[in-house]
């Protein structure tokens, strides 16, 4: 339990939150995770290892093949026992997918092995790229090859196994189960619970742009009128110096406006029943 409460991958997150009244936690030294593969520390005086049974092989710790998410257990070299993860998808995912794919083109990376491909094959349609059992490096090399053929690329990732691709990516969405946890370097950090209403963000971020638009073409139609008036003489310098401050001011409330405005029509909270 000490070990998972360092870790922000999915998996040893819900490791945690399944035994966490279980165990009291203990001080963790040298505490290392490797994307892709686990993580390792010192507890009580014990090396203890946590990942994948390949990572733990190359340290000749071997451990048998299970099915499923799975993550395996070794104190001091020798293996323990490994968790076997069910797999859930998060509340309103089919409503995620769903928006999203009206929006753009869109893509599954898995770092999981393709048992639930049939699954995810009805959840995402006909058109959907389904990639399992991809690796960090695999994931960006898929956002470099998207990108290559004149793609705009959104990553959302909620692990370090995402870190690269997240960087990589035009922008990079990390999900978080805690926002003031260590998160991957990315341009948006989303909460667990907001993941759902990616589409709804993504529609409210092209609406904002167009606002900053309109604001610039409010600001140079303005500026234009203003400096044509001026030219001729007909204001005095006085109106002038004070012409050109509420000129910005005027832009600043109408994009604060509107975006505000937006802001709530489009990512107003969802009714419950």
């Amino acid at each position: 339990f000490s070990m998972t409460r360092h870790s922000t991958h999915p998996l040893p997150v819900r490791i945690g939150e399944a035994i966490k009244h279980e165990y009291f936690p203990e001080p963790v030294r040298s505490f290392l995770e490797t994307p892709g593969c686990g993580m390792e520390g010192s507890v009580a005086g014990h090396e203890i290892w946590l990942g994948s049974a390949a990572w733990l092989e190359t340290r000749e710790v071997f451990a048998p093949k299970l099915e499923g998410s799975v993550v395996h257990v070794a104190i001091d070299g020798k293996y323990r026992g490994g968790y076997v993860l069910a797999s859930a998808l998060r509340p309103a995912t089919e409503q995620l997918v769903a928006g999203l794919n009206r929006e753009c083109e869109v893509a599954l990376l898995s770092g999981d092995n393709e048992k639930e491909h049939r699954r995810f094959a009805t959840l995402f349609g006909p058109g959907a790229q389904l990639n399992f059992n991809q690796s960090p490096l695999a994931k960006l090399a898929f956002i470099k090859q998207r990108q290559e053929a004149g793609k705009t690329v959104m990553m959302v990732g909620d692990g370090l196994n995402d870190a690269g691709a997240l960087r990589q990516a035009d922008v990079g969405v990390a999900v978080v189960e805690n926002v003031s946890a260590f998160s991957p370097a990315s341009d948006v950090i989303l909460a667990a619970g907001m993941v759902a209403r990616t589409a709804d963000i993504l529609r409210y971020a092209k609406q904002s742009l167009r606002v900053v638009r309109t604001a610039f073409w409010i600001s140079a139609a303005y500026n234009l009128v203003g400096v044509a008036i001026a030219a001729s003489g007909k204001l005095s310098p006085v109106v002038c110096a004070i012409m050109m401050p509420v000129s910005s001011v005027t832009v600043v409330a109408f994009a604060c406006g509107a975006a505000t405005w937006l802001g709530r029509r489009t990512l107003k909270p969802e009714a419950h029943s």
